[in-house]
């Protein structure tokens, strides 16, 4: 497997990686080397291989110009220190190089397409700026949208296999490249009983009487959080926000609170392990996905950390998007919210937090986990993508 992170949180790569080592596969992710992790690991079952790049020339070069590129050394550390019967690119910015380490092994090349990639791209970008920046901006949007499009056409047509998150991007990546359309294994969580859990609390010092409204992910724009923040003193003043995640906009959060004057009721934690996160989740009142809808890949995403919240048995306020939509019209175990003004977030969680079906929406969430959605569910698609690879000629 090539992955573009460290792996460190990561739960969707270390899921599968866990299952195919348990259904046989011997598997090594070559990653990358942060200071966060060690070079070789093993966990659960299968390697961690990390590799720090080694670079020249301007950033420009590699983050604009060649991003498809950008991690090729994974690609070539694996063809100097591995053998293999199959190539698992972990998402579009680690196709190509994974496509042409396939291509030169003669073995297969799996894709898996954790989003739309290129409809992500201006994630990337702030579009607080001048027009000489914005212009400068939409220049180097257009080359990354083109120069990822035909990567991404020349690694679908290469690989044996497709796969991809949600029947969503499913049905837009088959009209897009044509069939074979990939195979939806979502990134639900494994069942998992959870109790009350004092961690969360305890660590931060948040009183009991106190209620907490948990965000847990990336730190990044297009999630609403500084909405989240905003909305923070329409609540009761015994509301608090805990943020636990990473993400570049982490010090424009902790500005805005000062802004506002609720830096006291805004506590913001770093990436906590994939293994330990569920302890945090469960010591939540309210579990929010404030997802904002500014790209294809957006609107139609589904989030783990929904699973993850609704597992934990909270009850859940997240953006009206098509697969939350699906979710809480099967398991009604929250609130979804037509937009991201902070009196109708404010509105949402004061509407959960004083439900009488409050004990019912927690119930509920546990429910649709142990029955639906769950990684035990999903595993078993992939273990058979791999199962058919290898009775192919």
């Amino acid at each position: 497997m090539l992955l573009s992170n460290d792996g460190f949180r990561d739960a969707r790569v270390r899921r599968e990686a866990s299952a195919l080592a348990g259904a046989g596969h011997e598997v090594t992710i070559f990653a990358l080397a942060s200071d966060r992790t060690v070079e070789t690991e093993w966990v659960e079952g299968f390697r961690f291989r990390r590799i720090a790049p080694r670079r020249t020339g301007p950033a420009l070069l590699w983050n604009v110009l060649l991003w498809p590129w950008h991690f090729a050394e994974l690609a070539h550390a694996a063809d100097r220190e591995w053998s293999f019967d199959a190539v698992h690119a972990h998402d579009l910015d680690i196709l190509e190089p994974a496509r042409a380490l396939a291509a030169s092994r003669a073995v297969p090349l799996i894709y898996d397409s954790h989003e739309l990639f290129i409809d992500s791209l201006n994630q990337g970008f702030s579009a607080d700026c001048g027009r000489p920046r914005r212009l400068a901006r939409s220049a180097a949007l257009a080359w990354m949208e083109a120069i990822g499009r035909w990567a991404e056409r020349r690694g679908y047509a290469a690989a044996a296999a497709h796969i991809t998150t949600n029947e969503s991007y499913r049905e837009f990546l088959g009209r897009r490249y044509g069939p074979p359309n990939p195979v939806p294994i979502d990134n639900y969580p494994p069942r998992r009983e959870l109790g009350e859990s004092g961690r969360l609390r305890r660590e931060l010092a948040i009183e009991e009487s106190q209620k907490v409204i948990l965000y847990q992910g990336n730190f990044t724009h297009g999630r609403g959080l500084d909405r989240l923040i905003r909305a923070l003193p329409l609540l009761d003043s015994e509301a608090v926000v805990v943020l636990i995640g990473w993400g570049w906009i982490r010090a424009e959060l902790e500005a805005l609170a000062r802004e506002l004057a609720v830096q006291d009721r805004v506590y913001i934690v770093d990436t906590v392990p994939a293994g330990e996160l569920p302890e945090y989740t469960a010591g939540a009142d309210v579990g929010v996905m404030t997802t904002d809808p500014i790209n294809l890949s957006r609107r139609y995403c589904t989030s783990n950390k929904l699973f993850e919240y609704l597992m934990a048995g909270l009850p859940v306020v997240v953006s009206d998007l098509p697969e939350n939509r699906k979710v809480l019209d099967a398991y009604p175990a929250g609130e979804l919210i037509g937009d991201l003004e902070p009196a109708t977030i404010a509105g949402a969680i004061n509407k959960v937090l004083t439900s009488k079906r409050l004990d019912e929406m927690k119930s509920l969430g546990r429910k649709a986990v142990k029955e639906r959605y769950n990684w035990e569910r999903e595993r078993a698609k992939l273990i058979e993508i791999y199962a058919d690879l290898e009775r192919s000629p």
